[in-house]
Parts: C-alpha cells; sequence; structure tokens
C-alpha cells in the first residue's frame, strides 16, 4: 500500500511569495492473500487555515489539503513486493515485456525465450558480458516466475484454501511451476548455474499462499 500526501500552501496575500509544500508519506502494509483488490482510489479534500509565526509578523495561510490514496494490486498488473531485477540494455526491453506478461498473471514463456536466446548468443569471451547473460537468463529463471506467482494467487478464488488445506490454485499453479522450469533448466549450465541452486532459491523466496502447494521441482 502507497499513501500520498500531497499538501499545497498559498498565501492570501497576492504580493508575497507563493509557498508551495508537497509531503509525500509512502508506507506498505500487507493483506490478506484472500482480498482480491485491483484498485481503490480514495480523494479527500479539505481545507485550513494555517498560522505561521514570524519575527516580526504572523502571516495567514490558506491551505487546501490533498489527500490522496491509493492503494494498487493492480491497473493491468497486480503489484507485489518482487522488485524487477536491474538488468543490462541489451535485455532491459525483452525482459520488461517478459515481467509484464508475468504481472497480468500469464506465464512469459514466449517473452522468456526471447530473453535467454539473446542471451546464448552473447555469451563469450568477456567475463562482464557472460555476467549480465547469466543475470538475465536468472531474472526469467528464478524473479520473473516469482512476480507471476504473486500475481496468479491474488486472482479470483486461488488464494482461497480447500479442504485439502491448500489454495484452491495450486493444481494449475503446480502445473503451469512445473512447465516453467522445464522449459528453462537445460540452460542452466550454459550460463554457469545449477537448475537445484535455481530451484531452491525460488522455494525460499515465495510466499506464504504458494508455499502450501509444496511444489517439488527437483
Amino acid at each position: 500500500m502507497q499513501v500520498h500526501f500531497y499538501c499545497y500552501e498559498k498565501r492570501l496575500n497576492d504580493d508575497q511569495e507563493k509557498i508551495k509544500l508537497i509531503l509525500i508519506i509512502k508506507t506498505q502494509a500487507t493483506f490478506s492473500d484472500k482480498i482480491s483488490l485491483l484498485k481503490i482510489s480514495l480523494l479527500y479534500f479539505t481545507s485550513k487555515e494555517l498560522f505561521y509565526k514570524g519575527k516580526h509578523m504572523k502571516n495567514k495561510l490558506k491551505t487546501l489539503l490533498i489527500l490522496t490514496m491509493s492503494v494498487g494490486l493492480s491497473g493491468l498488473s497486480l503489484a507485489d513486493d518482487n522488485i524487477k531485477p536491474n538488468l543490462s540494455k541489451t535485455y532491459q526491453d525483452s525482459y520488461q515485456a517478459a515481467w509484464d506478461k508475468a504481472g497480468e498473471g500469464e506465464l512469459p514463456v514466449y517473452e522468456c525465450t526471447r530473453v535467454v536466446t539473446t542471451a546464448s548468443k552473447m555469451l563469450s569471451e568477456k567475463e562482464e558480458t557472460n555476467i549480465e547473460a547469466q543475470q538475465a537468463y536468472k531474472a526469467c529463471y528464478v524473479d520473473a516466475i516469482l512476480h507471476y506467482t504473486d500475481t496468479y494467487f491474488k486472482l479470483r478464488d486461488n488464494s482461497t484454501i480447500g479442504e485439502d488445506a491448500k489454495p484452491n490454485g495450486c493444481s494449475l499453479y503446480s502445473r503451469y511451476l512445473k512447465g516453467h522450469v522445464i522449459s528453462l533448466e537445460a540452460y542452466a549450465e550454459r550460463f554457469d548455474l545449477t537448475v537445484n541452486d535455481l530451484n531452491n532459491e525460488i522455494h525460499e523466496k515465495l510466499l506464504d499462499t504458494a508455499s502450501l502447494c509444496k511444489v517439488d521441482l527437483n
């Protein structure tokens, strides 16, 4: 959740310099996994008078306070706690497409294939280039699927716990997650990474809801 406070103050006397004060307060909050919230916007307008005391004067200020409270789990994509990796320029556009797709609750299969194909072509004797390629591959293997996972369990009733003590979305999610891993794991050695390490990182970073599905990747 992000709460933004925008406060604009203007002196009543037009001859005096205008004052503009902007205060932005951001805070984060965690919602129940059972809540599927796309977007709530609350606008609250109020005005009040403030008095500022100076050494030789007392200035009366008219304040218009605009409080905008925006809670966004989704525009076209649902927000989550994952941060998009900062990749080199070579991969930024193609990975952004993968990130956006995952944020819509769809597996970025085609988009990640493009990223990995480019990364494979960029492998060379240059260490820096190889590191960038490795980061791009890992970003698709791990970060993109975590982004997808968080979005998936905010859709419909996927996070609702069923009679088997697992979220309703587990059956499909298990197939999707395994499919994602299978489509990319063959490239791990090429980028000097191991499938076990990558899969373990996914498991370690899964939110509680997804963890309840107990998907075995190894």
